[in-house]
């Protein structure tokens, strides 16, 4: 992987330090605001972490990396033989 032209990283530090100045002139937070307060989208009522499963090695209905399950490869493989 190349580095980042001089313009951008010049630029993503002018913009950190820039930040920096402007929240010196702000209050304090009062609490801090933590990743695991932020509700999340795709669970809106929350979740337990035993409700969550991982799926067997070899499971046939999951879907794998493309995000296909079994039957769309299927449906796939059998347009491709025709």
């Amino acid at each position: 992987m190349r580095p980042a032209p001089r313009w951008l990283a010049w630029l993503a530090e002018r913009t950190l330090r820039t930040r920096a100045r402007a929240l010196r002139w702000l209050p304090r937070r009062r609490q801090p605001m933590l990743r695991t307060q932020v509700q999340r989208l795709d669970y809106p009522g929350g979740h337990q972490i035993e409700s969550l499963e991982q799926p067997a090695a070899g499971q046939a209905n999951g879907a794998g990396r493309s995000g296909r399950t079994a039957d769309d490869r299927a449906e796939i493989d059998e347009f491709a033989q025709q």
